[in-house]
């Protein structure tokens, strides 16, 4: 039987199981009449471990020593390694630390900082974001087109060319791990993709009949469910879920150029059609987060089409005054700030990025930035915290990809990642926590993940988790 620790002053976490007679190798037993702990084991079925003359000291936790000798307890750092966390009422010592987010010397804690390095680093203002190393698997592409960081912040999906047209890392480690593809594939190019808000449900806008493809997660692993009934009409190229979770939205080639499915069911049922559609080719698409707005770029004038949802049906609203002068084919963005304030719409025609101020309750648009992103914009992502506005843009002039402070409500060019992208940056999307952003591009390595966090030269950042019903976490630092 494996170790279990139990460190001591936990014993008010533990579950009560009354009146158990027998028990199995393994399982564990707690009688609150006798208050105490039994633990069946192949030595003793049903011994009881927790009396006075084996309760240990302070701090240690009780540990299995095999199947051929009783459990013990033993000091806490016995069978921990640095950097392991642990859970307890009880105020540990060195070598624990309290996970509270503090700054600790590099020196002091080489090892532990050898393990985390700036990974628990809060995000750092101006936002310098600094190039990770490339996934080990890297996505088999001959484009990088989309990019959709879950809202738990577990996975990252890059829709891309070239089967199997979506591919998905494990951040959970902080490095970027491939998992197994899905067993049903998208049929075609994927060019878009974007998580349902509660992170179950992946969706693929993609090339080739169904045109969107939908992932369920809720085993862990991306299964396939059924295609919507009524399907889009052509390719599908962007695609958005609102906040609510309620509706997605895919833009798409052939009219109507936008498909909306209602989720109330648990399964996509698209709605009645706009009653004024798009007037071309549905190029990106993107909900407001507090849910009153979709706006859809399009390829031919007005380019951008919004609709208000606040009869719980899509009105079009009246064009913004000024227009943006093209969207960007194929692969574009139109998205809403987090405050829901600001909507950013891609180009391809200078100054590239065309931004509108909702603040009146009608699209107005801002001063186009003092520095302007250098070419044709193909991508826009907002961080989470809504304070950098991150722009693709093409091939035609580096660095590809352009950050911009928005904490003033004017947006303000951010110096360049000293590791430029390769080439033109397609999907955009930052972690939940606004300190990564993962953008899809056309060239090797096809993905690119900028790290915003601080730091600091000498110093790091402990995790920061905390207290539970009087339960703290510690790690081991040394």
């Amino acid at each position: 039987m494996g170790a279990i620790r139990f460190p001591r002053g936990l014993k008010s976490a533990l579950t009560a199981l009354i009146g158990s007679s027998s028990l199995l190798p393994g399982e564990v037993k707690y009688t609150t009449d006798e208050e105490r702990l039994y633990l069946a084991t192949s030595v003793n079925a049903a011994k009881p471990v927790l009396t006075a003359a084996n309760l240990g000291t302070t701090g240690q936790v009780y540990t299995s020593n095999g199947p051929s000798a009783e459990p013990s307890f033993q000091d806490a750092a016995g069978g921990f390694n640095v950097g392991d966390v642990l859970y307890t009422t009880t105020i540990l010592s060195s070598p624990w630390l309290l996970c509270d987010g503090r700054k600790v010397s590099q020196s002091t804690y080489s090892g532990l900082y050898a393990i985390t390095g700036h990974q628990n680093s809060p995000v750092r203002y101006p936002w310098l974001p600094v190039k990770i190393a490339d996934p080990a698997t890297l996505p088999n592409a001959a484009q990088g087109n989309g990019a959709a960081w879950s809202p738990d912040g577990k996975f990252i999906a890059i829709a891309h060319s070239t089967s199997p047209f979506v591919t998905i890392y494990d951040f959970t480690s902080g490095v970027p791990i491939k998992i197994t593809d899905p067993a049903t594939l998208p049929a075609g190019t994927g060019t878009d993709c974007t998580w349902s808000p509660d992170g179950r449900y992946l969706v693929v806008a993609h090339a080739t009949s169904p045109y969107v493809t939908i992932y369920d997660f809720s085993s862990g692993a991306p299964v396939k469910i059924a295609d919507p009934a009524t399907l889009p009409a052509g390719n599908g190229s962007g695609c958005a879920w609102s906040a609510s979770g309620r509706y997605l939205a895919v833009a798409h080639s052939t009219s109507p150029f936008i498909t909306i499915y209602d989720w109330a069911t648990g399964v996509p049922v698209k709605i009645t059609n706009p009653g004024t559609l798009p007037t071309g080719n549905g190029a990106a698409v993107g909900f407001s987060p507090n849910n009153r707005y979709l706006a859809v770029a399009h390829s031919t004038s007005p380019f951008i089409t919004i609709y208000d949802w606040a009869t719980g049906a899509p009105v079009k609203i009246t064009n913004p005054a000024t227009l943006p002068a093209s969207v960007s084919a194929g692969v574009g963005a139109a998205t809403f700030s987090p405050n829901s304030r600001y909507l950013a719409i891609t180009q391809n025609t200078s100054p590239w990025i065309i931004i509108y101020d909702f603040n009146t309750g009608t699209p107005v648009k801002m001063t186009d930035p003092a520095a302007i992103p250098a070419a044709s914009a193909s991508g826009a992502a907002w961080s989470p915290d809504g304070k950098v506005l991150a722009i693709g843009h093409s091939s035609f002039a580096t660095p590809y990809v352009s950050f911009y402070d928005f904490t003033s409500g004017v947006p303000t060019k951010i110096a360049d990642p000293a590791n430029a992208l390769p080439g033109t940056a397609n999907g955009m999307s930052y972690s939940p926590d606004s300190r990564y952003i993962a953008i899809s591009h056309n060239l090797t390595p096809y993905v690119t993940i900028y790290d915003g966090a601080e730091r600091p030269a000498s110093d790091f950042y402990l995790p920061k988790i905390d207290s539970n019903g009087g339960v703290k976490a510690y790690i081991k630092a040394a």
